[in-house]
């Protein structure tokens, strides 16, 4: 179970943890390619782009890209839909959509067919917040649960405030209700791994970090203390890599992408500046990462409407990247808010 959090009316980044389990998954489809590995798995990549919802899968064995395939003719896409979100468990990939009715879900087996978008039964408002900001999703998987996470006004309370609040999806296919995790927020990431689940929060620039294993929470501790974490912070993301947490932050200004670690013992690397170990392109929008085979791999879109992709190997702490996706797949364009998951 989560648990609320105040978040004070200063700037704060707040990081929690809790251990979870379980989903289950379904189908109708597009040809796609075989089934990985059990011990393998793929890059999966959801964008929006003028109102539609675009899929792509970049192959583990070889690089490759195949896609961006629009996902209407093969499921029920919402109207309105506007922010995907994606959690892989096993070979499968879980989907939910954002749009004007609520939260929708489907599934993409690991055969490449889709199961029909269903509506999450879960209230979510829509209506803007405070200063016009616009609620937002966020999707993991711990073990095979799938959590769903929605920054979401508060209806009835003037002026209009945004809470953030989960619903947890079992392996059962049964949706629980929503509870409160924590205050307004002006970004939100979340990773999970077999036992963990990070959340974090972002607003302004104060880390913390709270962690819930074995029934016992740690308690919330200020990341500033064992990490350097950069002021004005803008875009975050988060990935699991084996036990490990990766976060990654743009800067207000789209120009600088930072990157930590916080390792499976509780200690902390970064953040530190992307630009010096990759070419990372300029005007950053939406950020998106997934752990990929033991490895790191983010896609982030620019102003201009592009979509980059960048690997960091684990093994070295080595970038690949950042390359235009374009050079290698059929990008649509622009290119809106991406999403990214391994299945």
């Amino acid at each position: 179970m989560c648990k609320w959090n105040a978040i004070s009316a200063g700037a704060v980044v707040v990081v929690l943890c809790f251990a979870g389990s379980s989903p289950a998954l379904a189908a109708t489809a597009v040809p796609q390619p075989a089934a990985a590995a059990a011990t393998s798995r793929d890059l999966q990549v959801a964008i929006m782009s003028g109102g539609g919802l675009y899929h792509a899968v970049r192959l583990s064995s070889t690089g490759a890209w195949l896609g961006f395939n629009p996902v209407a003719p093969v499921a029920n896409v919402p109207p309105g839909a506007g922010q995907p979100a994606l959690a892989g468990i096993g070979g499968d990939l879980h989907v939910t959509l954002l749009g004007q009715s609520g939260v929708s879900h489907a599934i993409r087996a690991h055969d490449g067919a889709w199961s029909g978008f269903t509506a999450v039964p879960v209230p979510v408002n829509t209506e803007p917040g405070m200063f016009g900001k616009a609620p937002f999703q966020r999707l993991t998987a711990v073990g095979g649960t799938v959590y769903l996470f929605v920054m979401q006004t508060i209806p009835m309370v003037k002026p209009p405030v945004q809470e953030l609040e989960y619903a947890v999806r079992y392996p059962t296919g049964v949706w629980s209700g929503l509870s409160a995790v924590a205050g307004d927020a002006n970004d939100v990431a979340v990773a999970g791994n077999d036992t963990d689940l990070h959340v974090l929060t972002l607003k302004g620039a104060v880390l913390s970090h709270e962690l819930f294993a074995n029934g016992v929470w740690s308690g919330f501790n200020d990341v500033s203390g064992w990490a350097h974490v950069p002021p004005s912070l803008g875009a975050l993301a988060a990935a699991a890599v084996g036990g490990d947490l990766h976060v990654l932050a743009t800067d207000l200004s789209g120009t600088h992408l930072y990157h930590a670690v916080r390792h499976a013992n509780g200690a902390w690397n970064g953040f530190n500046d992307v630009y010096g170990w990759a070419a990372v392109p300029s005007s950053m929008g939406s950020l998106s990462a997934a752990g990929v085979n033991g490895d790191l791999q983010v896609l982030v879109t620019t102003g201009s409407g592009a979509l980059y992709h960048a690997i960091r190997h684990t093994s070295t702490g080595a970038w690949n990247g950042f390359n235009n996706v374009a050079g290698w797949a059929r990008v649509p364009a622009p290119a809106g808010p991406v999403a990214a998951a391994a299945a």
